[in-house]
């Protein structure tokens, strides 16, 4: 288990880094040349670019596999807890529930503050 587990987290991790620096990459390339494009040797901009890709690639590897453990270890504990307790089962299940119903709310909510902002484009409205 902890093989595959270790072989989805290179994977996702991997997948995470190649997005995250191409897209860091061509906002890098993209942007206007101003003053500290012309007076920064390109092995500086390339050792602090590879630098904060290094650093944000680990970071990535260890915030995944902590999550990961974090799962396991709280489904492992209410598999146990459901298995000694059939009411435990039935409090799960409801709290489950209950829980996908906030979250759909909080999301539709969420989706109603960006369409509003979307709509006034950041004026000051004399209702908000």
């Amino acid at each position: 288990m902890d093989i595959g587990r270790w072989l989805f987290l290179c994977y996702i991790g991997g997948a995470m880094s190649r997005e995250l620096h191409n897209r860091l990459l061509k906002k890098v390339v993209n942007a206007p040349v101003n003053l500290y494009f012309d007076v920064t040797p390109v092995g500086k901009l390339l050792k602090y670019f590879t630098e904060d890709i290094g650093r944000t690639d680990r970071a990535f590897f260890w915030h995944i596999n902590w999550c990961f453990d974090s799962i396991a270890d709280c489904l492992s504990k209410i598999s146990i807890a459901c298995y000694f307790s059939k009411w435990m089962a039935l409090v799960v299940t409801v709290n489950m529930i209950l829980l996908y119903r906030v979250q759909t709310y909080t999301f539709n909510g969420k989706d109603e503050a960006q369409r509003l902002s979307s709509k006034f484009n950041g004026k000051k409205h004399k209702y908000l």
